[in-house]
């Protein structure tokens, strides 16, 4: 009986502190206010951890560690075990939602520059003001004004197809039969914006491939720009191109299925064949000088379609004409630094000449810059004198030469081409008044030089296989060459270093 009370007591010495914990934890919990829900019964499992701690001191202060432990009372615990979510949200506020019960935001898509260029067709851009607009399925869905050519849209990435107003327009049209489109992969386009055909045909006569004669035909009148027209099928179409500028002009066709014929001469004595000299890949040029200028040239298309059909027609100056050397004037050549006649004192105190040696190879001939006259062998060695009114060893006198020929040079550029002409005939006997009446002489001074290299070069006086060759069979260099008519005064030998 005295053991059977000490078990009672030492049981209500141990269960009474657990349930007052317990009381304990759950008016903190209700006080909270997270969760008003009673708690609920835990699991075995927690249990029996929780009471492990309880039963290891029960086992200490009884030493009897083969006594079962007490365990706490359950039947008042009648609620379930909380479920993962609502462990989850243990702690949180009812005015604060949980992760799961967020709104999800939209997403924004990024957008896409889109631009659209018009030019014309040497390639500037349109500097008026264009209506571009971005179509989908027939409907526009942006509209912008073109500013210097360039119409910029932002849009969401997506497929457009680019459409140019032009239907009131007295000069631009655009050609709408072939579709621009912007997309994922393609966000700028460069639209040509052709030339508005003209309304006027003019009735010509020139010749039909179909029926192999000369026969009436109705032509389209263009100027530079581009067309966008449409060819009869099997058959020539003519164009007539009159030209208000001198110039090279490119005509280009654009066209899977004709062909650019080239031209025909002038429209009004049509030739049968083609005349361009350059055709290539549906393309030539028309040279055009200012004497051509007031001619219209007759253009021909030649298309195998079964039906007729739309081409693109471009005609565009490139650069000014090329010349033929009987198209460029003269530029007539005159004295501008003659010195005066104080050397014919000179000249007239010596008796003999020596003629320079084109052949020596050691010439040396040096211009004075203070008196502007070339010298031999140093500045200030002998003066140099040209026979101007006398002949050389190798050609008659050269005021002669002035006389009864031209003296001409012709300069071109890198690429060929005929820059201009000069003359000097008129400098050569602009010397020969000033010329001393003993020999004929002149100073040779530095525009005199050049006019005599230049016409050297014209004449092709020093050129090995020339019939104007001076020399002979003797191989003289052009830098001695053009001396062929200097001499010196032997009075002046003595001037000369060695």
């Amino acid at each position: 009986m005295k053991g059977t009370a000490i078990m009672k007591r030492l049981t209500l010495f141990l269960v009474i502190p657990i349930i007052a914990i317990a009381l304990i934890a759950l008016i903190f919990f209700l006080a909270t206010g997270k969760e008003k829900k009673l708690p609920t019964r835990p699991s075995t499992e927690s249990l029996s951890a929780a009471t492990q701690p309880l039963e290891a001191q029960t086992q200490e202060s009884t030493q009897e560690p083969t006594q079962e432990p007490a365990r706490l009372p359950t039947a008042s615990l009648t609620e379930e075990a909380p479920s993962p979510s609502e462990s989850e949200n243990e702690g949180k506020s009812e005015s604060e939602p949980s992760d799961t019960s967020l709104p999800t935001s939209p997403v924004t898509q990024p957008k896409i520059t889109y631009t659209v260029s018009l030019i014309d067709a040497s390639g500037a851009p349109i500097q008026k003001k264009m209506t571009v607009s971005l179509l989908q399925n027939g409907m526009t869905v942006a509209e912008e004004k073109s500013e210097n050519g360039v119409a910029v849209f932002l849009l969401a990435p997506d497929t457009y197809t680019v459409f140019v107003d032009t239907e009131k327009d007295p000069h631009f049209f655009f050609d709408a039969s072939t579709p621009v489109i912007l997309g994922e992969h393609a966000s700028t386009a460069a639209i040509t914006l052709y030339t508005r055909p003209t309304q006027e045909l003019q009735t010509i006569i020139a010749y039909s491939v179909k029926h192999g004669d000369f026969r009436n035909f109705q032509a389209q009148a263009v100027t530079e720009g581009s067309i966008r027209t449409e060819v009869e099928a099997a058959e020539r179409t003519y164009f007539l191109f009159t030209p208000a500028k001198s110039g090279r002009y490119r005509i280009t066709l654009d066209s899977d299925y004709a062909h650019l014929l080239g031209y025909f001469g002038d429209a009004a004595y049509p030739l049968e064949h083609n005349i361009a000299e350059d055709l290539a890949d549906n393309s030539f040029t028309l040279n055009v000088k200012e004497s051509n200028l007031g001619m219209t040239y007759l253009l021909g298309i030649t298309s195998s379609e079964r039906s007729a059909h739309q081409v693109s027609l471009t005609v565009k100056r490139i650069g000014d004409p090329l010349l033929d050397i009987e198209d460029v004037p003269f530029v007539e050549i005159s004295a501008e630094k003659r010195p005066s006649t104080a050397f014919h004192a000179e000249i007239s105190g010596t008796e003999s000449l020596t003629d320079i040696d084109v052949t020596d190879e050691n010439l040396t001939v040096v211009l004075n810059e203070e008196d502007g006259l070339y010298h031999l062998g140093t500045a200030n060695g002998p003066l140099i004198y040209l026979r101007i009114k006398s002949a050389s060893p190798y050609l008659d006198a050269l005021q002669s030469v002035a006389e009864r020929t031209g003296m001409k040079c012709y300069f071109y550029d890198e690429s060929g081409r005929l820059m201009r002409k000069e003359q000097y005939n008129q400098l050569f006997l602009d010397y020969a008044e000033i010329a001393d009446p003993a020999f004929g002489l002149v100073p040779l001074t530095e525009e005199l030089a050049r006019a005599v290299q230049n016409v050297g070069i014209g004449m092709e006086w020093w050129r090995l296989g020339s019939p104007n060759y001076l020399f002979g069979t003797a191989a003289v260099s052009p830098d001695n060459a053009w001396l062929f008519a200097a001499c010196i005064l032997d009075s002046q030998k003595g001037q000369l270093k060695n």
